[in-house]
This record gives C-alpha cells, sequence and structure tokens, in this order.
C-alpha cells in the first residue's frame, strides 16, 4: 500500500534522480562484459527457414499484412513464372533461386518441424515499405546480417516476382552495435533479409514466431512451428531437412 506520511507514493516503482553534483564514482566499465558470450557464425551446422513478409495490397491478402513460409524449388521448370505465390531471388553470387509458398495465414497446415537442440538460420525478407519487428519465441537469437534488395520485382497484383528480386551490393547494411548481441525482437525494414541464428533448446512442443506489431500479429501475422526430439524426426514424413548438416526443415534459405 502506499505510504503518504513517508512519501511513498508508488511503492513498486523505483525512482532515480540524475542530478550534477555530490561525490565521485570509481567504477570503470570492464573491457568484457561477458566472459560466456560467443557470437554465433555461419559455420555452426544448421537449417534453414525462409519467411517473406508482403504488403497488404498481395494478391488474395485482404488489405493485411501476411508471413509466408517458403521452400526452395528443386526443378524450377516444373513451377510457371510469374505466379501468385511464386518468388525468384536472385543472391549475392549472382545465382537465382525459385521458392513457392507453403502457408499465408495462421490457419494454414503446419510447415516448420525443428529438432531441439538444432540450430537454424531464419531469413526474413521484408516486402512492404513498414518495418516489422519480427519475434520468434524459445529460442535465443543473434544477428547474422542484414542485406539489402531491389523489391521492385514483387508484383502486389500477381501475388508472386515478375522479375528476380536482386541483392543490393551497393546498399550494404552491417549490423548496429546493440544488434550484436542474443535479441528476443528484431527490426526488418522494407526492402531487407534479415538474417539471425539460435538454437531451438530446453522444450518440446508446439510455439510460435509473429510480428510483434499487436494489430499485425492479431491480422494473422503469426505461424506455428513445432520443437520434437531429434530421433523424432525421421518419424515426421512432412518435414524436410535441408541446412549444413543441421536438423532444420524446408524453407531453405538462399542467403548464405
Amino acid at each position: 500500500m502506499p505510504d503518504p506520511a513517508g512519501d511513498v507514493r508508488y511503492p513498486a516503482v523505483m525512482e532515480f534522480r540524475v542530478g550534477c553534483g555530490g561525490g565521485t564514482d570509481a567504477f570503470e566499465m570492464p573491457e568484457v562484459l561477458s566472459g560466456s558470450f560467443r557470437r554465433l557464425t555461419h559455420d555452426i551446422p544448421h537449417g534453414h527457414r525462409l519467411v517473406v513478409l508482403t504488403p497488404p495490397a498481395a494478391k488474395g491478402a485482404g488489405g493485411h499484412p501476411e508471413i509466408w513460409e517458403m521452400t526452395e524449388v528443386t526443378d524450377p521448370g516444373s513451377v510457371q513464372v510469374p505466379a501468385e505465390g511464386v518468388i525468384q531471388l536472385t543472391g549475392a553470387d549472382g545465382t537465382t533461386k525459385t521458392y513457392r509458398r507453403t502457408s499465408r495465414i495462421f490457419n494454414d497446415a503446419l510447415g516448420f518441424t525443428i529438432a531441439e537442440g538444432s540450430y537454424e538460420q531464419w531469413s526474413f525478407l521484408n516486402l512492404a515499405p513498414i518495418t516489422h519487428p519480427m519475434h520468434i519465441h524459445l529460442a535465443d537469437f543473434q544477428l547474422l546480417g542484414r542485406d539489402a534488395y531491389d523489391v521492385s520485382g514483387f508484383d502486389p497484383t500477381v501475388g508472386g516476382t515478375v522479375k528476380p528480386i536482386s541483392f543490393d551490393a551497393a546498399t550494404q547494411l552491417p549490423p548496429a552495435p546493440n544488434e550484436l548481441g542474443y535479441k528476443d525482437v528484431f527490426r526488418v525494414p522494407g526492402g531487407q533479409v534479415l538474417r539471425v541464428m539460435g538454437r531451438f533448446d530446453g522444450a518440446y512442443g508446439r510455439f510460435m514466431y509473429h510480428c510483434h506489431l499487436l494489430e499485425h500479429e492479431d491480422m494473422g501475422m503469426m505461424r506455428p512451428f513445432v520443437v520434437m526430439p531429434e530421433e523424432a524426426m525421421k518419424f515426421d514424413h512432412g518435414a524436410a531437412h535441408d541446412g549444413h548438416d543441421g536438423h532444420g526443415g524446408h524453407g531453405e534459405g538462399h542467403t548464405g
């Protein structure tokens, strides 16, 4: 309860008063803040996911931004281009890859099945001008990098690319100093591919990833994924196992 007599009106709140007078502070910042922290690198065996964040005007989106889970097409000749839900990307090495959409709304079939204890790189491609703060449950993630892309090849009226979305070598975006540690939420501005890596460790079950703007997750920018024991993955016939010696599922990212 508040203590008016002691001038404590809000007992659950701590107040700091900062002034320019009084005393000295001998504290010195240590050169190493955490002796156990290590930056994650692409050399760690891992799986890949590619997630596309679409503009509200995309065909069939109903005026709302969406999360599209993508899988790489191993035989590009088997799909028509342009077509709804088909996206082509030309990476930094000049290679063009074709992806097709496997889900777009919350109630679509489960797409991502992950082995507990495995590392995964998730790549978020934002085709919309708005910045989406993305949050993945269970795992702690580090930012591997941001890459600028020319996204003008995506045609909202088609719902796919009419020309490949291409890597923009002239506009590269090194991570900011405050993005070099573990983070729960990552900002994905428009025209970027954000690459993050983390380990899905410590629990089994059904989890979510979503845009952290409340209106967007309520409109459907939220999708489930399942984490299961590694030994059970061989019985999950719906999950692929792409990646660099990892246990990740379909949707391999092409951005390295």
